[in-house]
């Protein structure tokens, strides 16, 4: 699905992870997982990419 801008985009899936997460620390611990492994990714393609 295409969403229109940025914050409209993170407003719905800020709603979705509310209905599927609807406590707040497995939410939490959720987006830190995902910020882990965002940094890990980057941290890794720069590594192979000569960095």
């Amino acid at each position: 699905m295409k969403l229109p801008n940025l914050l409209t985009k993170r407003l719905y899936v800020d709603r979705i992870n509310e209905m599927l997460l609807p406590v707040p620390v497995k939410r939490d611990k959720g987006k830190d997982a995902a910020k882990i492994g965002k940094a890990f990714r980057a941290h890794f393609l720069r590594k192979s990419e000569g960095y």
